[in-house]
């Protein structure tokens, strides 16, 4: 059941912006100034958005363009927990809308930071670190195509929304709340010993294409090979031709 009331408010500072270059340097430069709470920061557009490996991500009127900044979080090795914390909490969530409007939707988390809806992607990751004064602070970006498609030349999947597929959400602030209230509890669950072993069952459950031959590309080169798991530390897990196991950090599945 997820929760519909603001509780997590409890817990964040919330902060509504009409406009900024990105919702992740706003909670960078919040990090910067030593800030001690934890923050959401939501903007309706977005100039210079990024995804992950530097690449970009488009934003478009009506669709949701959040991060979450978390203080305090200890040791950075245990950060690569998060993207797949919020991948979980985004299938959660609009499997949620997905019931409540009455409809079947494929949904699947594309390692290692892209959700896809009937195989096109609908909503992206990036999380980034940095240390001040000591401490260390984990940004939590995420973009969701909620109501508009951005036109993409060259994508490896097509891009979607959830308007496209058939999924109506009628206020904004509805789904920003399920994500966030659903991550809260997820975070707090992490926070007592930082166990990635059920994070990683549950994005196990809906990965993309496991069990089957991908391709992954770094931009330099590709590698092809079944996909058999992610590791402790969220890397991916390939069978090669010859037998062999290997396992990367970085890199797009195409």
């Amino acid at each position: 059941m997820i929760s519909m009331n603001f509780k997590w408010l409890e817990n964040y500072n919330l902060i509504n912006l009409e406009s900024t270059d990105s919702t992740n340097t706003e909670a960078l430069n919040l990090a910067r100034h030593s800030i001690k709470n934890n923050h959401v920061i939501v903007a309706e557009e977005q100039s210079a958005s990024r995804g992950s490996r530097g690449k970009g991500w488009f934003t478009m009127p009506g669709n949701l363009n959040c991060s979450i900044l978390l203080v305090n979080v200890g040791n950075i090795k245990h950060c690569s927990s998060f993207p797949f914390i919020l991948a979980n909490v985004l299938q959660k969530t609009l499997h949620y809308f997905a019931h409540l409007n009455n409809i079947q939707l494929d949904i699947a988390s594309k390692w290692p930071n892209d959700i896809l809806i009937n195989g096109k992607k609908v909503a992206g990751i990036l999380v980034e670190t940095i240390s001040v004064d000591g401490e260390n602070y984990v940004v939590i970006g995420f973009g969701i195509n909620v109501v508009l498609t951005p036109v993409i030349t060259n994508a490896q999947f097509s891009p979607t929304s959830l308007a496209n597929e058939g999924l109506y959400i009628d206020d904004k602030k509805e789904l920003l709340n399920c994500v966030i209230a659903n991550f809260d509890i997820e975070y707090q669950k992490w926070l007592i010993n930082k166990d990635f072993n059920p994070i990683r069952k549950k994005w196990l459950e809906n990965a993309y294409h496991l069990n089957e031959c991908i391709t992954i590309t770094d931009g330099q080169k590709r590698i092809s090979g079944i996909f058999k798991d992610i590791t402790s530390i969220g890397e991916i897990v390939m069978e090669l031709s010859n037998g062999r196991v290997i396992s990367y950090n970085h890199g797009d599945v195409i």
